[in-house]
């Protein structure tokens, strides 16, 4: 049996909606809602790579990458937690829900994030080789080189940038970098650090997007969930 219900939520009400499906504590922690371009997904415990399309459910441990020319944008279930993952990018989405709230830790081989948290609910951190960003609601930028640089640029709110020698805090219009020798350090950044391409909305696109994501409800009838996110900002 399938039938739609026709309505316009909040993605956070995702949440409780896989809860009462029976998904475990680290499956569909989030889903792309937009990509362009080159976007590959290897899911956990696969060798596997494939081609991933909007409304793609992530679970802990999933792999993206990006091409040359690529974004991938995804939303997290529980706070609406927004990330985007620019070109020639290599990331690994993990979490693991805890009631209503998902504890979220990326890892960022190489490349370059946007990520913004407005409502958080729990744990947020971005790992990469050589430093750990801790989130604190905030909107900001991470890029970790091939060399092993690792720089954080605030937009808002506070990071808070580790590595085994130590750790600073980053606010906005700071820059933190972290090569992984030493303790991270934060300056205030210069005119040619700023970033805008996660902000940046494209004037053509429509202002609101939806998405159609089909579920079990708690009779294991097949629903289709009709979701109303607000567009913002492009590669």
């Amino acid at each position: 049996m399938r039938s739609p219900i026709k309505v316009i939520l909040s993605v956070f009400v995702l949440a409780g909606l896989f809860s009462i499906n029976g998904t475990t504590d680290t499956k569909d922690i989030a889903f792309l809602f937009k990509t362009n371009g080159k976007v590959e997904i290897q899911q956990n415990g696969s060798k596997l790579w494939h081609g991933a399309k909007r409304g793609f459910r992530l679970n802990s441990g999933d792999k993206i990458r990006t091409g040359d020319n690529s974004l991938a944008a995804l939303l997290f279930t529980d706070d609406k937690s927004l990330m985007k993952i620019r070109s020639r990018s290599d990331v690994i989405v993990k979490g693991e829900r805890k009631q209503a709230s998902i504890a979220k830790s990326i890892f960022m081989q190489v490349g370059e994030v946007f990520i913004s948290v407005k409502k958080q609910r729990s744990v947020f951190r971005l790992e990469t080789p050589t430093g750990v960003a801790a989130v604190k609601g905030t909107e900001f930028y991470g890029q970790m080189d091939e060399d092993g640089k690792f720089t954080i640029l605030g937009i808002s709110g506070i990071v808070e940038l580790i590595n085994k020698y130590g750790s600073v805090l980053v606010k906005a219009g700071e820059k933190g970098i972290s090569t992984g020798d030493k303790a991270p350090q934060s300056q205030k950044a210069a005119p040619g650090d700023g970033k805008t391409w996660g902000q940046e909305g494209d004037n053509n696109e429509p202002q609101y997007d939806e998405l159609e994501i089909p579920f079990k409800d708690k009779d294991g009838n097949i629903r289709t969930l009709q979701l109303r996110t607000k567009v913002k900002g492009k590669k």
